[in-house]
């Protein structure tokens, strides 16, 4: 069920009236106490509206019907600090992945450490027997 609807309008270059962008609210569950609502964000690209992301209970989706939009987040410092190009399907951190690159692509400027894989384990229970 639709909850609610905000549209971005204008006129193009022919004087007709084009959505550029949407805001959609769509109602997911109405039982008392574990309400859940749905919100999409669309905007329009090359003469179409594409949905961009979505807030749910499952999460936050961006590209959720992979399209070929890519994804940037920038730092403080570092423009496309984690970058996700959906052409290539490959996955960048600290720039944009190089196209000979199947799925991540980690870039630095060698100043410190560039990679920490951490792992921490707590055993929880002992083995006991032979093998």
């Amino acid at each position: 069920d639709d909850a609610g609807l905000l549209e971005f309008a204008w006129d193009n270059g022919t004087d007709t009236k084009v959505v550029g962008a949407q805001i959609y609210s769509e109602i997911q569950s109405i039982t008392g106490g574990s309400e859940s609502n749905r919100l999409r964000f669309y905007n329009r690209m090359s003469g179409s509206l594409n949905e961009m992301m979505r807030f749910s209970n499952n999460g936050i989706e961006i590209n959720a019907f992979e399209a070929n939009i890519d994804t940037k987040i920038s730092g403080d410092v570092t423009d496309g600090l984690f970058w996700v190009d959906a052409s290539e399907d490959a996955i960048g951190i600290g720039g944009q992945p190089s196209t000979d690159v199947e799925r991540l692509h980690i870039k630095g400027a060698g100043t410190s450490k560039m990679v920490v894989i951490e792992y921490t384990r707590t055993p929880t229970h002992r083995r006991t027997g032979t093998t």
